[in-house]
């Protein structure tokens, strides 16, 4: 049996829910074991909880700033442990899998001892060659210069983020010959772009945890069969689309609509059209997840584009009615007046009718036996498991 090791270096919350069913799912037909690098000002325990620990070995980064920097730069206990464990378990097999560009200053080192494969999860940035995109992109990054100003940061962190991220990312994507990444899509471009990498697919796993205490968000306690988004909060992702949409269409004045995740508010918002619109602006626990989906009736996915995204295994689990954009990615696992309702990107009109029709006039039934199946069929462990067998031969 191949014995592999998976490399989750980059576990915030949508990295370590990405993995942790990967990491099972190959567990199906390979000898694994994982190293796991938590941030244990961000990390309450779950991780642990989330892992198997017959398999999985957890580091910490440093609390201290100067250190987390330095480890940026020289993350030799990292290094160090996927040697120790390689070595251990007679391993030859590595599978980055969460960005990990703590990995980029050893890569060689790495390419040098073992056969490397590297999960690409946004070879572009998200962005489009348009007017709107353009004013949008720049309109939020004075935001977040504004932001950084008032917490008295500087241009330097932006020189920093290039070093320690781009630069790093782009040694991982250029080093690396075997790819791997989640969007047929970035496949096909992979495939016609990069000749010369070696570039495999398997479907974006649920974001489902077997374990998950349960609360609920304070600011809806009490409030149900409302409609949600659930993401951060950027220009790409059409929030500001939903809610001019939600806030003048007359004919959704008896719904409520619940916009939840972290992130600027980049957007005008009209106070006095928001009687049934709330905002949950700041991180959302692992806990709050399961009920912020169960006491919703509906889910509206806005983006503007998108790589890939996990939050359809949510809609999809909880079998909630679902409107989502006409964009490369939910074409991949949406179906049009069967899991989904469609609208165009970035257009009020086309998403107003499109929400009326989910909301007034779509049976909910039938919608939600048709995700039940397509849970199944894209997100389950087994189907994952498959696509696996036939990446790491």
């Amino acid at each position: 049996m191949k014995k592999l090791l998976c490399v989750c270096s980059e576990v915030h919350t949508g990295m370590r829910d990405f993995a942790i069913p990967l990491i099972k799912a190959a567990a199906d037909n390979y000898d694994v074991q994982a190293i796991f690098v938590k941030n244990p000002e961000h990390d309450n325990g779950m991780l642990e909880k989330l892992v198997d620990p017959a398999y999985s070995h957890i580091i910490s980064q440093p609390n201290n700033k100067v250190y987390k920097v330095l480890n940026r730069l020289f993350p030799l206990k990292l290094k160090r442990t996927i040697d120790e464990i390689c070595k251990k378990h007679q391993i030859d097999t590595i599978w980055l899998m969460t960005g990990d560009i703590m990995c980029a200053p050893f890569l060689k080192h790495l390419l040098r001892r073992y056969t490397v494969f590297y999960t690409v999860h946004d070879l572009f940035p998200h962005n489009e060659h348009s007017l709107s995109a353009w004013t949008f992109r720049h309109y939020w990054n004075i935001k977040k210069i504004k932001e950084r100003k008032r917490r008295g940061m500087s241009v330097l962190s932006s020189i920093a983020e290039y070093f320690l991220f781009t630069r790093n990312f782009q040694k991982l994507l250029y080093g690396n010959k075997i790819l791997i990444t989640s969007s047929k899509a970035q496949y096909d471009y992979i495939k016609h772009y990069m000749p010369e990498k070696v570039v495999h697919y398997h479907p974006f796993p649920s974001l489902i945890n077997e374990y998950r205490e349960e609360k609920t968000c304070p600011e809806i306690l009490g409030t149900k069969d409302y409609i949600l988004y659930f993401s951060n909060i950027n220009p790409y992702k059409g929030v500001d689309t939903l809610y001019e949409a939600f806030t003048t269409d007359c004919r959704l004045k008896d719904f409520h609509l619940v916009i939840a995740g972290n992130g600027i508010i980049y957007f005008q918002r009209a106070h006095e059209q928001e009687q049934n619109v709330t905002f949950i602006n700041r991180f959302i626990l692992d806990e709050e997840i399961p009920t912020l989906f169960r006491n919703a009736c509906a889910v509206v996915l806005p983006y503007r584009n998108a790589t890939q995204s996990g939050n359809t295994s949510y809609v999809f689990y909880h079998q909630k009615p679902l409107l989502v954009t006409n964009i490369e990615y939910f074409r991949e696992v949406c179906i049009e007046g069967k899991t989904a309702l469609f609208c165009e990107p970035d257009n009020v009109k086309s998403m107003q009718k499109a929400l009326e029709r989910l909301m007034l006039d779509t049976d909910w039934s039938i919608m939600k036996t048709y995700q039940k199946e397509a849970y199944e069929k894209i997100y389950s462990q087994r189907t994952i498991a498959s696509y696996l067998s036939n990446i790491f031969q």
